[in-house]
């Protein structure tokens, strides 16, 4: 019985060792920055700031940031006197252990962001960021010419009419 019993632990043991290295592979070799936080709460429960427990190499790449800047830190000391950001959202995700995904601008790297936040571990939660810059600038520039296009259309002295493959019209001006 006590030789099954070890067998067992040692099975169980191997076992979640394998589990970490599969996530500890996966955490730091994600294109995405990934980051794991713990929320900081007051003595009313109410979430008052989060703390950053670990990032992978992508997350310090993509906001320019060192390990030893943000790592176990408080959100308010790496944003510089602003409040926590998105505090609402990431506070909303640890209570209710429903996940969000939401998109945002940030200011001081100039770039478009889509969060992805799940919940984690005892009152965390772990962000997925994908940087969406450049989609978003191809978005904003299809935009622009396309009006530029219509602008043009619009103007002309002569009629103009684009016709879809099903002789459907598309666009008359």
């Amino acid at each position: 019985s006590d030789i099954r019993y070890q067998a067992a632990e040692r099975t169980a043991h191997a076992a979640l060792t394998e589990s970490a290295a599969r996530f500890r592979s996966l955490f730091d070799h994600m294109v995405e920055g990934a980051a794991l936080h713990k929320m900081v709460r007051d003595g009313f429960g109410r979430g008052i700031n989060y703390r950053v427990v670990e990032v992978n190499d992508a997350y310090l790449e993509m906001f320019g940031r060192s390990r030893a800047e943000v790592a176990g830190r408080l959100a308010t000391e790496i944003a510089g006197g602003e409040g926590p950001p998105h505090l609402a959202e990431y506070d909303g995700v640890a209570a209710t252990r429903k996940p969000l995904r939401f998109a945002t601008h940030h200011e001081a790297t100039d770039r478009d962001l889509e969060i992805s936040v799940a919940p984690w571990g005892d009152d965390g939660f772990a962000t997925i960021v994908t940087d969406v810059t450049a989609r978003k600038r191809a978005e904003r520039q299809l935009q622009e010419s396309e009006q530029r296009f219509r602008g043009t259309l619009d103007h002309m002295m002569e009629g103009c009419q684009l016709i879809g493959t099903d002789w459907r019209y598309l666009y008359v001006n």
